[in-house]
């Protein structure tokens, strides 16, 4: 592991009037111009810990920042203007019409728009993403280090802010630097799932099994036990609170916990029948 450099260029130790800091982050002397550039109005320094193998930057009593301590990375702190705009990240959504994104910062959502962007909750009964109105958060200031679902084409103007966070965190994990699949810790049993598309139709998304080397900077992912019985290794999205409201399905058929996923639907076997969640037999 390498060591972790934490950057400051703070030009005074006790200031006595308010001064914009520049928050940052490098990864092996490159900016990652994708996580954006903060400006914090602030009295005194910005008070930096070490917390669980991460550099947390607070400004009262809000965390406003996080960066792992490895990989190459480092939180800059500057009182000096940088180059381009700040306080401002804008996340596209391709025609695919989903996205992920992932921030070292505390995000700022806006509340309208014709992107809905969720911190989803994992139902592991169903082996499902569920992204619904309680975990909808247009609107909302979240926690530095939470992993969002973006949904339905466009862009998304996040905005960077110190505020006391409005929202909790999802389940979904992510990067602020681009990592070796190895780095992320997994328990016995569990897999990385990214966000993609079926093999037989690019339709059709879910969080796949992460068969790749390197996650990327700003993405999201989900750790969650291996479906190994699956005909492709995925994770479903929903976007109602029944299970049987799903929109998206990665896979054609997916045995999980003794429940089928055909064609959308969660089914049940019994005694030969096939029944949905409601208890309805399908035919």
């Amino acid at each position: 592991m390498r060591r972790f450099l934490l950057l400051f260029a703070l030009m005074c130790i006790g200031m006595a009037n308010a001064q914009t800091a520049y928050t940052y982050v490098l990864q092996n002397g490159a900016a990652l111009t994708v996580l954006g550039t903060a400006a914090f109005d602030v009295t005194s320094n910005p008070e930096i810990t070490f917390v669980d193998g991460k550099a947390v930057m607070k400004i009262g009593t809000n965390t406003v920042a996080e960066l792992p301590m490895a990989q190459g990375g480092e939180l800059v702190v500057d009182f000096t203007t940088p180059s381009g705009e700040v306080n401002k990240v804008s996340k596209p959504v391709s025609d695919a019409g989903y996205a992920t994104f992932y921030s070292p910062f505390q995000l700022q959502v806006p509340a309208s728009g014709a992107v809905e962007v969720y911190a989803p909750t994992y139902d592991s009964e169903n082996h499902v993403l569920k992204c619904n109105d309680g975990t909808k958060v247009n609107g909302e200031i979240l926690p530095a280090g939470t992993g969002l679902l973006l949904k339905n084409a466009g862009s998304v103007d996040f905005a960077i802010s110190a505020a006391a966070a409005t929202a909790g965190q999802g389940d979904l994990s992510g990067s602020a630097l681009t990592i070796p699949k190895s780095s992320v810790a997994v328990e016995s049993g569990n897999a990385i799932y990214t966000l993609g598309h079926a093999k037989d139709d690019n339709t059709k998304f879910g969080f796949f099994k992460y068969s790749g080397t390197n996650l990327n900077a700003g993405v999201a992912y989900l750790i969650a036990p291996s479906a190994s019985s699956a005909k492709e290794d995925a994770v479903m999205l929903s976007f109602g609170d029944d299970p049987s409201a799903i929109e998206s399905i990665a896979t054609t058929t997916m045995n999980v916990d003794g429940k089928f996923i055909e064609n959308g639907r969660v089914v049940i076997m019994k005694a030969g029948h096939k029944f949905n969640v409601n208890g309805q037999e399908v035919k």
